[in-house]
């Protein structure tokens, strides 16, 4: 499996659950690694992609799918937080 499959499938809690609004303006719950993963993925363009949060994030939630420990689910929630806040997707 490709890693994009095992991040978009993975079952892993994070730490805490997160809330943003999606490009859709439907309000999203990320309580999964793979709801973290597919939120991302779906959206932010291409080019966004490519930012350097957005990448730390997605390693960060890869990490996290691989390990499943505490410090790793901590790290992923804290990456995506700054990145879905640095865009204007989370929701408080």
């Amino acid at each position: 499996m490709t890693t994009l499959s095992v991040l978009i499938l993975s079952t892993v809690e994070l730490s805490r659950v997160l809330r943003a609004r999606g490009v859709d303006s439907i309000e999203h719950e990320l309580v999964t690694v793979g709801d973290a993963a597919r939120f991302i993925w779906a959206n932010f363009s291409s080019k966004q992609k490519s930012y350097v949060a957005w990448r730390h994030a997605a390693m960060c939630l890869e990490e996290a799918a691989i390990h499943a420990d505490p410090e790793h689910l901590a790290t992923a929630a804290i990456a995506l937080e700054v990145l879905l806040n640095e865009n204007g997707l989370l929701i408080e």
